[in-house]
């Protein structure tokens, strides 16, 4: 293959996804909105260990605002404890401490958290985090596509 082709044709295939974008087509929202404190982005808080109400998540960036790109929720425990070892094969996450003081396991690290310190974990690294203070913890995620992280995060709330 030519250079030349072989470039056009790579052009070609990067901005296919870009198309409905670029003609105007897209389902993310026409104008910024607000998201309240205390709520959720559709009103629909998730219990995030259903048998325990130490836990709630509240999404206020959902994927359907941003075509499976972004999600951004907000975090709260009322209790010690966090989600199994874990990894996502195809999504990144971040996370803001905002109360409280956590443990996060990545990969080999154990790392302690507290208000203000913030973590990026890679896709594919097993991970995992708790609430170990005894106040309740607060924090900022970021799952990045998203994937269908929110609506597993929906299901597993109904169990």
């Amino acid at each position: 293959m030519k250079r030349k082709s072989f470039i056009l044709s790579t052009l070609a295939a990067v901005s296919l996804p870009a198309l409905p974008s670029l003609a105007g087509i897209s389902d993310r929202p026409k104008k910024g909105f607000k998201v309240e404190a205390g709520k959720s982005r559709f009103n629909d808080s998730i219990t995030t260990d259903p048998g325990n109400p130490g836990g709630v998540h509240d999404g206020k960036v959902s994927g359907k605002d941003t075509e499976g790109d972004l999600y951004i929720f907000e975090a709260s425990r009322k209790t010690k404890g966090g989600p199994d070892r874990h990894r996502h094969a195809a999504s990144d996450e971040w996370f803001y401490i905002l109360e409280g003081e956590y443990v996060f396991k990545a990969g080999d690290e154990e790392l302690h958290l507290k208000a203000g310190d913030s973590i990026f974990v890679p896709r594919t690294i097993y991970h995992q985090f708790a609430l170990v203070s005894e106040e309740p913890g607060k924090m900022i995620g970021i799952i990045q596509p998203v994937g269908r992280m929110e609506t597993f995060f929906h299901e597993r709330s109904k169990t």
